[in-house]
């Protein structure tokens, strides 16, 4: 399945060719977004999404895989659910964001090597504050424990938040995730909650930064009784934050 094709390092290239990889993730409109932005700055983007639950590869196969992409011309990838941690391992440099954050959503081919970064913490930050830049936000609720629950809590925390509790019904990766932060903000109330309740009750505002809301993750990550009429609620999945 993952038999790699020789690149021809000598053939003009008549556009950039980058792509996603994830699982469950065919229904993306990165495709849309990347292309119509290189449009706007006088660029060619071929994008393309090799889903994993389509394509039936995973964290397994992610060794062939990325060198497999890499020699069929891709010059880089965003990752996303659930590989931003697996390809930490594979990849020959780090970006010191992702290094810190221990996530990787973008990969960069250049001369047979390897380079990962991570721009989900500043993209979100920028985001945040355009939505919700003047809403209280000292204390933040936060709804998952993985890669990309790792930038936004990074990034919630580089804005000030003096506290953020954390909820991921796998606990391990919630106490995993919470002891990364406090090293990197060591001022700063970072814990693991026992429920939802227990993490939104206080809060100012609530992130949902797990994968429920994908199209392969149907469903509410919370009750949203839970909430005040008063507290803001952030969704990565769905790019909105409102109030």
């Amino acid at each position: 399945m993952f038999q790699q094709p020789v690149r021809d390092a000598g053939r003009p290239r008549a556009s950039i060719l980058c792509g996603l990889i994830g699982s469950g993730i065919a229904g993306s409109r990165s495709p849309e977004m990347h292309e119509t932005e290189a449009r706007a700055l006088g660029l060619t983007m071929v994008y393309r999404i090799p889903d994993g639950e389509v394509m039936g590869y995973g964290a397994a196969d992610l060794p062939r895989l990325l060198p497999m992409l890499g020699a069929m011309g891709f010059d880089g990838l965003n990752v996303t659910h659930p590989f931003k941690q697996d390809v930490i391992p594979l990849l020959d440099s780090l970006s010191d964001a992702a290094k810190a954050l221990g996530a990787v959503n973008t990969i960069l081919f250049r001369d047979g090597r390897t380079h990962g970064d991570n721009s989900d913490w500043s993209g979100y930050r920028a985001h945040f504050l355009a939505g919700l830049g003047d809403r209280p936000r000292g204390r933040v609720a936060m709804i998952g424990a993985g890669g990309a629950a790792a930038a936004v809590g990074y990034a919630h925390l580089d804005l000030g938040a003096a506290r953020l509790a954390i909820f991921d019904p796998a606990r391990d990766r919630a106490v995993t995730l919470a002891d990364r932060l406090s090293y990197l903000f060591p001022t700063a109330d970072v814990s693991v909650a026992a429920t939802a309740a227990e993490a939104i009750a206080g809060a100012d505002g609530v992130v949902q930064a797990s994968p429920i809301g994908m199209e392969s993750h149907p469903g509410l990550p919370f009750d949203p009784d839970l909430l005040t009429p008063h507290q803001w609620v952030s969704d990565i999945i769905i790019s909105r934050s409102y109030c």
